[in-house]
């Protein structure tokens, strides 16, 4: 994996099946350590397949370590109840804002939208409304791929840019994450949309 990163890369983001058990779970953990022990910003994304994860508390472990080592956490309420089934979802929150030293974390939650906290700074997004919801599918990866992809296109996807994030910019990061997810949801299967797509439902609303 750090063989095949770019030279010129700045930024590492990993989840899902990557650390879902097994060998190449300690190798994406490994590398993902490594990207940030090298001064990239790096983004971990749970999304959890609990049918596919080898042992669940070796995967809560692991996910202790990585949110140590990222910048940015973005997870679901569902992957929140998994990996701390004896908490409130309030409690879990607690656990890894006071377990990271990530400048972002994200919590989405389906139908009521988003939550995000920096070190400073708290928001709340809520989803526009889609008058035709098609299924759910793809939506949490467009969400994150779209935070990702404003952070880097505004220049916020430094260290010390996302450190410094404003709660305004908070805000409106997260509604471009959820205006982006319910685009998704509004088709069949995984199909995100464009970034002119989102600024226009942004400004006009999903009809």
């Amino acid at each position: 994996i750090l063989a095949a990163l770019p030279v010129a890369a700045t930024h590492f983001h990993a989840g899902s099946l990557a650390f879902a058990g097994g060998n190449d779970a300690d190798a994406w953990e490994t590398a993902f350590h490594e990207a940030a022990n090298r001064g990239l910003t790096t983004s971990f994304d749970p999304n959890i397949r609990a049918s596919l994860v080898d042992d669940p508390e070796t995967y809560r472990t692991r996910f202790s370590r990585l949110i140590a080592s990222a910048t940015l956490i973005k997870l679901s309420d569902e992957d929140l109840a998994w990996i701390y089934p004896e908490q409130t979802q309030e409690q879990a929150m607690e656990t890894i804002l006071v377990s990271t030293s990530a400048d972002v974390v994200i919590l989405t939650k389906g139908p009521a939208g988003a939550e995000g906290w920096t070190k400073s700074a708290h928001c709340a997004a809520d989803n526009p409304a889609v008058p035709d919801l098609v299924d759910t599918i793809g939506a949490g990866d467009t969400f994150m791929a779209t935070i990702l992809a404003r952070l880097r296109d505004s220049g916020r996807l430094t260290g010390a840019a996302l450190a410094s994030l404003t709660r305004a910019e908070l805000c409106q990061i997260l509604e471009r994450g959820v205006t982006a997810a319910c685009l998704n949801c509004a088709k069949e299967g995984c199909d995100p949309p464009t970034a002119t797509a989102i600024e226009d439902t942004m400004t006009k609303g999903l009809t």
